[in-house]
């Protein structure tokens, strides 16, 4: 049996750079309370690619001026750093 690990909002934090919400230890299953196979699918979005542009672009942190995340090119990058880091948690995508 497969359970789903749905962790957008975790990976979508850490696209906005909000450090403090974005933990995706989760992702793994012996990070999770009971979990004792590898039964997880894990996936850092869906269908929802466009989605996690806007809320960068929208919501994304502006604390610190030189990576300032509402930047297109900024928001475009840390979408993208989204992948090597889902390939690096071993289990299932």
């Amino acid at each position: 049996m497969l359970l789903w690990g749905k962790m957008t909002d975790a990976y979508n934090e850490n696209t906005m750079g909000y450090g403090n919400t974005s933990s995706i230890d989760r992702a793994f299953y012996k990070n999770r309370a009971g979990w004792n196979q590898p039964h997880l699918v894990t996936y850092a979005e869906s269908h929802d690619e466009e989605r996690l542009m806007y809320k960068n672009v929208t919501f994304g942190n502006t604390s610190n001026t030189a990576h300032d995340v509402r930047s297109v090119a900024i928001a475009i990058s840390r979408t993208e750093a989204i992948q090597p880091f889902l390939l690096l948690i071993p289990g299932l995508k």
